[in-house]
């Protein structure tokens, strides 16, 4: 058994909000008997969405390394990263070029075709006097956490604005100002 919870029906009246009947058990936070087993519910993932296609520039060739390199998100960033000496480390083209199985340049090509195609972000970071370069896969194709923080937002703003309720892109502009404000 996993951990357990514990569930509690209630039966209401709708007109006084009286609990007619109520019913108390633990259950496994794991297992639900109308949906089933909860797999693999702490493990990094990566989502797809079926209904998103990919653009139509994109070759299967294109499609099969994007996938490949979903698998080397790093957990809730969506940024291409491995845990290396000291902490969280980013993909840089040769580690891009490895995972996908091609040389150097052909890895620096591929990576700024998805970038112009929007699969794809390229984020210049400094940080202590020395400047990394970060790459993001687009949450609209490959979504590596339940929550779209304000980076993630900033970095494909277009792509998410066309998905997104109105009210979400006013609470991400008003969350960009009050950043811009504090610096």
């Amino acid at each position: 058994m996993g951990q357990m919870m514990l569930r509690r029906i209630e039966y209401r009246d709708p007109d006084t909000g009286y609990i007619l009947r109520a019913k108390e058990r633990f259950v496994d936070v794991q297992w639900d008997e109308e949906k089933g087993y909860l797999f693999w519910n702490r493990k990094a993932h990566t989502k797809l969405f079926n209904d998103v296609d990919f653009p139509d520039e994109m070759t299967f060739a294109d499609r099969g390394r994007m996938a490949t390199l979903a698998k080397k998100v790093w957990r809730d960033t969506n940024m291409l990263a491995y845990r290396g000496n000291g902490g969280i480390k980013p993909y840089g083209i040769e580690h891009i070029a490895k995972v996908i199985k091609t040389e150097k340049r052909q890895a620096y090509n591929f990576v700024e075709k998805m970038i112009r195609l929007g699969m794809m972000a390229k984020v210049k970071v400094e940080t202590d006097g020395r400047q990394e370069t970060h790459y993001y896969l687009s949450p609209i194709h490959f979504c590596s956490t339940n929550r779209i923080n304000l980076n993630l937002y900033l970095l494909f703003r277009e792509q998410l604005d066309a998905v997104l309720p109105d009210w979400v892109k006013i609470e991400f502009m008003k969350k960009k100002n009050e950043v811009e404000t504090n610096e």
